[in-house]
């Protein structure tokens, strides 16, 4: 054997092996399936280097003969035309080029490899005319593919994709180059060896590792599976030679042969395999690592901080990860947002609302998502709710983000929060094992969290009936002295001339009785009456009263809302109540000046939304938490009872609230109340 033939049949090999390798991976995914398809052109090309010394030696049957002239040859060629169509294909497939015009080139491209190879196998033309048709059709299309590679390399910022950009050039540079270096090299008569096949396979292998490297591929789990594959076969080698031994005597024996076989690899196959797999290897010691450590630790936390801290500790050290951030859903502002940064570059997460297409996919897919798989896993996962418009939303929402690893915080089918992490300080890619490990992780903090959250919350509920009774005992105490202190101003104001003082006493004791009222209505629980409420006049009547205030004159309220009548179902005292609220709140907070916008709408979804949104200061992000707290205000001299009230009003009602404010840019309160149902 000379080393021609050696280098073409290691070519061969290796070819065949990174074949089985991503036919693991995805078969369905244009970027595996077209390297899947080169790979095995690149195999033809080069075992004929194989085969023609086979015909050379005329160690090769009359039938094999024809059958290499007749079918293999021909095959070659439509290879060789498609190669470098494919190669195209490949490149706008790796590097996301979704341009409509594109993709009209590429079939064209098609097209013309399928006439050129019918063209060349039918004989038609002479043989420098094929020549001339091969140099002006798959060099072209090569370089094309190196440009829109390196391209993509200048314009990418992100170093684990110009790394797997880099190798792709170079194995692509190095392949053409190869290819056709032997090409010339041959017609000056320089012996080459052979070595335009081994190019070849060292651009099959740079390719391989620029897509294994960077798109979730675990090594480990390929050779397990090609273990399980290899060892599979073996057996069904072994029970397939005892069957033929059985029935080698009987005419049918080459068919029940060959009916026992594709039984066995259809029933048995998976079965075998999972089993060689499941037997020879066992989970990673760093998985298994990072989940002791986890449950171990965690015991010694006291509050959510301290989990926060400990799971970012651990992923930190064993999976080597420098920015994490836990991203939670705040109930009472209903929307996702960051609470606990640890190394970012950028920590100003926006916040995500249930209508974020981000928000919608983890809770239709409860699965950690890899941003180098996402492009990849939205067009062609075969999901149903995936659109076009929905796909880009998604693409546009993670460059934003900019993270590499999103994994969803599940508790009893809700999402409860995200941990977003950057990328490993190795420039390795997430693993299998790197994924369990941060699926666990996220799991047992969001355990905990609940934890910590009911012990919050059973604080809460102590608290808001210590104060109950707290409110009651002193809106009682109170309630009658100022009674009979404000009784006694009237008497005194109605036998003097000089009632300064005594109205001074009296309006300071109505202010006191608001606010002993507002103590009764939080300490007690009334149950609402179920009336029809007419939204606009309501709303419209609790404007007319405030604007009445003289200190209100230069706020403007306009209201919109349909032209259809909305009935909801609602107390109309509470409802009149909540309303009042919202809207001294919003006033108080102009200053004297400004604009408040009412909008009455329907949500399609059998409720009805109300927005009051003001152009007022907004509220701090320190405080938004905080707000529906009992007497917590960030008004002098205000009680913080108001909005407590309107969302233990609404609660009853079977309604709810969120308020949505940036420092400087307003509040809106966004609230849904329910239909009167006929």
């Amino acid at each position: 054997m000379n080393i021609k033939i050696l280098f073409a049949a290691f070519a061969v090999a290796l070819n065949l092996g990174l074949i089985i390798f991503v036919s693991f991976r995805n078969r369905r995914h244009t970027v595996y399936k077209t390297f899947i398809l080169m790979s095995f052109c690149l195999l033809m090309w080069n075992l004929r280097v194989v085969v023609s010394s086979l015909i050379e030696t005329k160690n090769i049957s009359t039938i094999y003969f024809n059958i290499i002239n007749q079918i293999y040859y021909p095959l070659v060629t439509a290879c060789l035309y498609l190669l470098p169509v494919l190669a195209l294909h490949f490149t706008i497939s790796f590097i996301e080029i979704r341009s409509g015009k594109m993709k009209y080139f590429i079939r064209i491209c098609y097209i013309l490899a399928v006439l050129l190879s019918l063209i060349y196998i039918m004989n038609i033309f002479s043989s420098r005319t094929y020549d001339y048709m091969l140099e002006f059709f798959v060099l072209p299309l090569f370089i094309i593919s190196l440009i829109f590679i390196g391209r993509a390399y200048f314009r990418s910022t992100r170093p684990l994709e110009q790394g797997r950009l880099g190798l792709l050039f170079i194995g692509g540079t190095v392949g053409v180059t190869g290819a056709f270096a032997e090409d010339i090299f041959s017609a000056l008569g320089i012996n080459t060896f052979g070595i335009g096949n081994v190019a070849t396979a060292f651009y099959s292998s740079l390719v391989a590792i620029s897509i294994f490297r960077h798109r979730l591929f675990d090594v480990n789990l390929t050779i397990r599976r090609l273990t399980g594959f290899f060892l599979t076969l073996l057996i069904l080698i072994l029970i397939s030679y005892l069957l033929s031994e059985v029935f080698k005597l009987s005419i049918l024996a080459p068919y029940v042969y060959l009916f026992i076989v594709v039984a066995i690899i259809l029933v048995f196959g998976n079965r075998i395999m999972l089993y060689v797999e499941n037997t020879l290897f066992k989970k990673s010691k760093s998985s298994n690592q990072t989940i002791t450590e986890i449950n171990s630790i965690l015991e010694t936390a006291k509050n959510t901080n301290d989990i926060f801290e400990i799971s970012s500790k651990i992923l930190k050290n064993n999976l080597n990860i420098s920015e994490i951030a836990f991203c939670l859903y705040d109930s009472n502002l209903q929307i996702y947002r960051l609470t606990w940064p640890a190394g970012l570059r950028n920590t100003k997460i926006p916040e995500l609302s249930d209508s974020n297409y981000l928000i919608k996919w983890f809770k239709y897919k409860p699965k950690p998502l890899i941003l180098d798989e996402a492009k990849h896993l939205f067009k062609f996962g075969n999901l149903e709710m995936v659109t076009e418009s929905n796909f880009n939303e998604m693409l546009a929402e993670l460059e934003t983000l900019g993270y590499e690893a999103y994994i969803p915080m599940m508790f009893e089918e809700n999402l409860e929060g995200l941990i977003f992490t950057g990328a490993k300080n190795n420039g390795r890619a997430f693993n299998n094992a790197d994924i369990h490990s941060l699926e666990f992780i996220a799991n047992t903090c969001t355990l905990w969290l609940q934890r910590f959250r009911m012990l919050e919350k059973i604080r809460y509920l102590e608290q808001l009936a210590a104060l109950g009774e707290m409110s009651a005992y002193i809106a009682h105490e109170v309630k009658n002295p100022l009674a009979i202190i404000r009784s006694s101003a009237q008497l005194i104001n109605s036998n003097t001339q000089d009632s300064k003082f005594t109205n001074l006493i009296i309006d300071e004791c109505d202010k006191l009785n608001r606010v002993v009222n507002k103590l009764l209505y939080f300490s007690k629980t009334s149950t609402p009456l179920s009336e029809k409420v007419n939204v606009k006049k309501e709303v419209t009547a609790c404007v007319k009263e405030i604007s009445n205030n003289p200190s209100f004159k230069n706020i403007e309220m306009p209201i919109f809302h349909p032209r259809n009548i909305l009935i909801i179902k609602f107390d109309i005292d509470q409802f009149k109540q909540v309303i009042t609220n919202l809207l001294l709140n919003a006033t108080e907070a102009m200053k004297g000046a400004g604009k408040i916008e009412i909008s009455i709408s329907e949500d399609g979804k059998g409720r009805v939304t109300l927005r009051i949104k003001d152009n007022g200061p907004g509220i701090n992000f320190e405080d938004q938490t905080k707000i529906f707290d009992p007497f917590y205000s960030t008004k002098p001299g205000g009680t913080g009872l108001g909005l407590p009230i309107t969302k233990k009003l609404l609660a009853l009602n079977n309604s709810n609230m969120r308020i949505i404010s940036k420092p400087g840019k307003g509040c809106e309160v966004i609230i849904n109340l329910p239909y009167w149902e006929k």
